[in-house]
């Protein structure tokens, strides 16, 4: 018997989608909302302060799908845990971690241990 172990959803290609447009949307909802139409009334730009802009700005975030982000914030926390020991921690971009490009023959490895 295992303790300990948590199995993650994997996320699928609907998932990553859906989190990729969440962050475009949080990276510039002015795009989304810009021309949101709330009453008939055309928004020519995105008002953080309206109350109107607010309110549509939560409702567009609430349509998110929660379980598809979670499942990639989720999958990508347990790729990247350190415990894992699945990419390199030393690393400032996603990369294998060493042990596990040994195990495959990455010669750069190779070369770094006859160093």
């Amino acid at each position: 018997m295992k303790f300990g172990v948590m199995h993650i959803a994997r996320a699928d290609e609907d998932d990553l989608k859906e989190s990729l447009n969440l962050l475009k949307f949080l990276v510039s909802p002015e795009k989304s909302l810009s021309s949101f139409n709330v009453n008939d009334d055309i928004w020519p730009e995105f008002h953080s302060g309206d109350c109107a802009h607010a309110m549509a700005f939560t409702e567009k975030i609430l349509s998110f799908d929660a379980a598809c982000i979670s499942r990639v914030i989720w999958g990508y926390y347990a790729i990247a845990n350190p415990k894992s020991a699945i990419i390199d921690p030393d690393c400032e971009y996603l990369e294998l971690h060493p042990r596990l490009r040994e195990l495959l023959g990455d010669p750069e490895i190779s070369n770094e241990n006859n160093s």
